[in-house]
């Protein structure tokens, strides 16, 4: 039995879908970090931090209104470790940490420096 491959563009929503929570955890831990540091002017980084919190957000909430419309379906066996239905069809999508390290971090350039 073949497998059908995925789209390009099926497998970027994929990829959000699943390390878009991530970055907005990162973003989150982070935050309290600095707020533990006790920093001249807080305020300003409390702010861009959420600033991108609000942006990754909206971005997730996108990907899970793509993620239904197109109804790919997943059952997560791990942390990053999936399974993917996608036009009936199974897929297994298991990211490397450093991989998923990769990703998240060029996200977060992404939210923090835009």
């Amino acid at each position: 039995m073949t497998s059908i491959l995925l789209t390009s563009d099926e497998e970027q929503l994929i990829n959000q879908f699943i390390l878009l929570p991530i970055v907005r955890q990162v973003l989150e831990r982070d935050k309290q970090m600095i707020k533990e540091c006790c920093l001249s002017f807080y305020d300003v980084y409390e702010e861009i931090f959420d600033q991108a919190i609000r942006a990754v957000s909206i971005d997730i909430r996108h990907t899970k209104q793509l993620i239904f419309e197109k109804k790919i379906r997943y059952k997560k066996n791990g942390i990053l470790n999936y399974e993917i239905y996608v036009r009936g069809w199974q897929h297994h999508i298991h990211y490397h940490h450093i991989i998923a390290k990769q990703w998240v971090q060029k996200r977060l350039e992404k939210y923090l420096l835009n």
